[in-house]
């Protein structure tokens, strides 16, 4: 159930604009986890789905990436990036 709550979070926090990027940072540890739930513990396919929730945690974790991708200029906004990492990021 806490997994669920966490999950509508990340999801709210998606739909508005100044959390996008945290949102798409906390899908893609959320959808790192499932994946790897899948991997060590459940199996790749569970509950006869034919591996089918496996594969959409892959889609969800590219899809936050990708937005991550396009968000990422808004990590310059905040004072605790190192400065080695800003210069990573293209201006």
């Amino acid at each position: 159930m806490a997994t669920g709550v966490i999950e509508l979070v990340t999801a709210a926090m998606l739909l508005w604009l100044p959390t996008v990027l945290f949102g798409a940072i906390m899908g893609m540890e959320l959808m790192g986890g499932a994946i790897a739930s899948h991997l060590f513990v459940i199996g790749v396919e569970s509950a006869g789905d034919g591996g089918q929730l496996f594969i959409l945690a892959f889609v969800v974790l590219f899809a936050c990436v990708f937005i991550a991708f396009l968000f990422h200029k808004d990590i310059l906004k905040f004072g605790f990036i190192p400065a080695f990492i800003k210069n990573m990021i293209p201006a």
